[in-house]
């Protein structure tokens, strides 16, 4: 099994989980500024994500309090988006062992919808194991907050 082959396996659920949610957000490149995914496999599988619509920073819940174009935001949608990014965070830990790679603890993708600019960055260190008041979700929280922060 070659590094070729993982990348391209790896990159590809990388590309389902962005797309996911942008198609969430019906591919709106007017509106939505970025799409900011975070992954979970340290504790289980998490997955989320939040958005810049017309320069703020939301969670997938709030995206109508800054677009112009209004989106269904029903539980169901919002839960079923959630569902199918967790299912791609499964199988993103199954491709790290199939070419037994070290499955990272962490993964946050980026996706700038009009420039059609892609980042990922893995992390292998543990941000809340062991912290009796971390979750996943709160390290989400923490980065939602941080870019905030970095561009206000």
């Amino acid at each position: 099994m070659n590094k070729e082959q993982f990348e391209e396996e790896t990159q590809n659920i990388f590309t389902r989980m962005v797309e996911l949610a942008f198609e969430f957000v019906e591919r709106n490149v007017v509106d939505i500024d970025g799409i900011y995914v975070f992954v979970s496999l340290e504790n289980g599988y998490f997955f989320n994500v939040y958005y810049k619509v017309n320069g703020h920073y939301t969670e997938i819940n709030n995206v109508n309090k800054y677009a112009k174009e209004q989106f269904d935001l029903s539980m169901d949608r919002m839960f079923d988006m959630l569902d199918l990014g967790t299912e791609d965070v499964e199988e993103l830990k199954a491709v790290f062992e199939k070419y037994d790679e070290e499955v990272p603890k962490s993964v946050k993708l980026y996706y700038n919808p009009k420039t059609e600019g892609f980042e990922a960055k893995l992390g292998y260190e543990e941000l809340f194991t062991g912290d009796s008041e971390k979750t996943a979700g709160s390290v989400f929280d923490d980065w939602l907050a941080e870019l905030s922060e970095e561009n206000s």
